[in-house]
């Protein structure tokens, strides 16, 4: 399989494991069908024709039906309305892609033997007889609706969608360390802001701190390649929603 049809796979997959599983293998009357088999026989029904590009990284029909099934679909977006919807699966794909492009360029790859040893590992702990049973059933029903075997699941698309991920947390990593310590006055901000956290030793309030800290930093360290990156709209139904997309 080449290397770019297996770069958008790994992408799909993400996009849908990266849900709520709970959510994802809920029931809503989908003719019978778990929410997990939808998103996968939707995912089969849809080709690779690409609607626009992020950086030179094409953004497919599956993909983005993906995005978009995995917000309609969330109970909790249940009375967001159809654009806004729209909106946000745009905006969850291009975090995607603007990151692990970002990684790229930085020289974060993941290289594949090591994307298929984490793959194997992935497979013992979902094999092992106490592992959470909804999760195997989950991955059982979405494969399924794909129209793929647990072997081809295993031996392409994990490898390939956890190449993707380990490649990014690299970036994410390499971001995390650089983030400096907490002053005395960042920590007792933090501390007056959480109550839960009052009685709480000092390695704990900076692990929140820091935790917190990074998160708001990741998220407009973000936002700015998305404003940043080159997009190329080829479908025009996309015409409207990016400029929306871009600041949601």
């Amino acid at each position: 399989m080449k290397k770019k049809t297996l770069f958008l796979l790994g992408i799909v997959l993400i996009v849908i494991l990266s849900a709520t599983l709970g959510v994802l293998f809920s029931y809503h009357g989908l003719r019978g069908q778990s929410t997990a088999f939808f998103i996968g026989e939707n995912w089969r029904n849809k080709t690779d024709r690409v609607f626009l590009t992020v950086n030179g990284e094409p953004i497919t029909e599956r993909w983005w039906t993906t995005a978009y099934d995995n917000v309609r679909l969330n109970p909790k977006n249940a009375q967001m309305p159809e654009e806004e919807a729209k909106v946000a699966a745009l905006h969850s794909i291009l975090r995607q892609a603007v990151l692990y492009t970002e990684a790229l360029k930085k020289g974060f790859l993941v290289s594949e033997e090591e994307a298929k040893s984490f793959a194997e590992e992935q497979r013992k702990l979902l094999e092992a007889p106490e592992a959470d049973p909804e999760g195997k059933e989950f991955l059982k029903e979405l494969l399924k609706g794909m129209g793929i075997t647990e072997e081809e699941y295993w031996s392409q698309m994990a490898p390939a969608s956890y190449r993707v991920t380990l490649t990014i947390n690299r970036l994410k990593d390499s971001l995390r360390q650089s983030l400096p310590a907490p002053t005395p006055e960042e920590v007792q901000d933090f501390k007056s802001r959480h109550p839960e956290f009052k009685d709480a030793p000092q390695g704990i309030l900076e692990h929140g701190l820091l935790k917190e800290k990074f998160q708001q930093f990741w998220d407009n360290f973000t936002e700015q390649l998305i404003s940043q990156a080159k997009i190329e709209v080829i479908d025009p139904q996309f015409s409207d929603l990016l400029p929306k997309a871009l600041s949601p």
